[in-house]
């Protein structure tokens, strides 16, 4: 009776955290309140997630295996940067909170839990659609700028005559926005709100809002679930060239801006620095590049200790764009590793999952791919989209299609 209270309450705590996501970030620069709700709402459900697996592990006596082993080190590692080195940084705290939650909600083979852990996920992302829609209504419409932003004249592969407009929703940034929408995609197949032909209907309104956003990460994710789709029961070497080229191509295009001479504002943010020309096409290190270059730079001052995230953005003026480079800096190398290698061991022993995911999920796989990807220009430690998408390999590939 008291497991059944306590999973229902677990249930509560879930939906307002992933569900709640979209709303926290727009309610959150209107005032304190929606941080602090949704502050004790996280810790609540991490004390419930934590304490499953504690007795978990306890029953099955199950401590000394690899990956609990360095979810220990991840913990001190963090408590030593936190307590010792005095660099508090939030995004370390929330890291461990969020690895631990979603690994106790994704990572296990219920069927019934899935599929309700995947309703928060989808029911996060058609938020995150409908933010957008409001976005694309408010530009065609009004004046206003509530769910979209307004970038300056610089903005890469724009026509450099009018102002660039992206649309946000919900979210700060129209990157996050397509991240939850992914995020949403990815899990579609196993939730059970959409069934039967009103999935179509889930998937034409998450994927043109998607589109809608206009973000590099959209259209990573539509090629790569158009390469998996048309050219995987064709030749498997074929797909590797082809998702191998196309990962490459994005990093690429990321930091490299390419331009006609004169047609950019240079030096700005996002035209830094001209590396060479081939006639009148400039090739010009971007946004992402230079903090790449700023993080290479901050690494190398003090490569065993961490100089902290928020000396780092008081110094150079911007967080780091790549996972490894800014969990170096957040909380060292030491936490670096420790993290990577949790990350490799466990798509290591889930290998097999991702190439049968292959077949039968397209959706599924493009977005782990895409995320995976999508490390080399953002650190996703505390993203709860990115680890439910890494956590869920384990579980998704045994779950029949709904």
């Amino acid at each position: 009776m008291l497991l059944a209270r306590i999973n229902l309450i677990k249930n509560f705590f879930i939906y307002l955290v992933i569900s709640g996501l979209p709303f926290y970030y727009f309610l959150r620069e209107y005032g304190s309140s929606a941080s602090i709700t949704y502050s004790i709402t996280l810790a609540l459900l991490f004390f419930i997630c934590f304490f499953q697996d504690f007795q978990n592990h306890f029953t099955k006596r199950n401590f000394l295996n690899t990956p609990s082993l360095l979810e220990v080190l991840i913990l001190c590692n963090i408590l030593f940067v936190t307590i010792f080195l005095k660099l508090w940084d939030k995004n370390l705290i929330l890291l461990f909170v969020i690895l631990l939650i979603t690994k106790n909600l994704f990572s296990q083979h219920s069927k019934e839990n899935f599929s309700s852990n995947s309703n928060a996920l989808i029911i996060s992302a058609l938020i995150a659609g409908a933010g957008v829609a409001l976005g694309f209504l408010e530009l065609l419409f009004f004046d206003s700028h509530i769910f979209n932003q307004v970038m300056g004249f610089d903005y890469p592969y724009s026509d450099g005559t009018n102002e660039t407009i992206l649309i946000n929703g919900f979210f700060p940034s129209a990157n996050s926005s397509a991240y939850c929408i992914v995020a949403g995609l990815a899990f579609t197949q196993y939730q059970n709100i959409f069934k039967g032909n009103s999935k179509y209907f889930l998937y034409f309104l998450l994927g043109t809002t998607l589109l809608l956003t206009k973000t590099k990460f959209g259209f990573l994710f539509t090629f790569s679930l158009l390469g998996i789709y048309f050219i995987n029961n064709y030749s498997k070497s074929y797909l590797v060239f082809y998702l191998c080229s196309l990962a490459l191509s994005y990093i690429f295009l990321s930091h490299i801006m390419i331009a006609l001479n004169g047609s950019y504002d240079y030096p700005s943010l996002h035209f830094r620095r001209i590396l060479f020309s081939v006639g009148s096409i400039d090739f010009i290190l971007g946004n992402y590049g230079m903090f790449k270059v700023f993080s290479f730079e901050a690494i190398s001052s003090n490569i065993f200790f961490p100089i902290g995230l928020s000396n780092f953005e008081e110094t150079y003026g911007g967080r780091p764009h790549f996972m490894i480079g800014g969990l170096i800096i957040s909380g060292g190398l030491s936490l670096a590793i420790f993290l990577s290698l949790y990350l490799l061991i466990y798509l290591r022993n889930n290998f097999k999952n991702l190439s049968i995911l292959i077949k039968n999920n397209y959706l599924y796989s493009s977005a782990l791919i895409c995320f995976l990807v999508e490390t080399v220009n953002w650190n996703f430690g505390n993203n709860i989209y990115f680890w439910a998408i890494i956590m869920g390999l384990g579980s998704a590939h045994l779950m029949k299609k709904i």
